[in-house]
């Protein structure tokens, strides 16, 4: 990524995080999840905060203490807000709450065939790109 496209990724994460836009497959289309049943599938394309609000309620196995649980519901509330047209609101988020959101998702890795892409699609959304240099010297 170029230094003007980070500033312009940067740029728009000020401005607030657009929970309702398509995360994308490693090509090019958008993921996309049953609504429906096995029997009477409904397939719809996955939206980043349909994503976010599932990761932070999803259970894991590292036993959150009450505060904590209470955090996360607090911020999957928060992220179900809704227009009226039942689209998710634009909304900007600290730091602290963003790496809460991907170290849930990051907690359900390998529990489905595009877990992987859908963590690095969010992280992406949330942190602007997916540089690893960025990151806390995890391997």
């Amino acid at each position: 990524m170029t230094e003007q496209e980070q500033e312009s990724a940067e740029q728009k994460l000020k401005k607030g995080i657009d929970f309702n836009q398509l995360l994308y497959g490693l090509d090019g289309d958008p993921l996309q999840q049953n609504n429906g049943t096995e029997k009477d599938p409904v397939m719809e394309d996955v939206r980043l905060g349909e994503m976010c609000r599932a990761a932070l309620v999803a259970p894991t196995k590292d036993n959150p203490d009450q505060v904590q649980i209470l955090k996360r519901f607090n911020l999957a509330m928060r992220l179900s807000k809704r227009d009226d047209d039942d689209d998710f609101l634009m909304i900007t988020l600290r730091d602290k709450h963003k790496k809460m959101i991907l170290k849930q998702a990051q907690a359900l890795v390998g529990l489905n065939a595009w877990s992987t892409v859908l963590f690095a699609r969010m992280y992406e959304a949330l942190m602007g790109d997916t540089d690893e240099e960025e990151l806390d010297g995890e391997e």
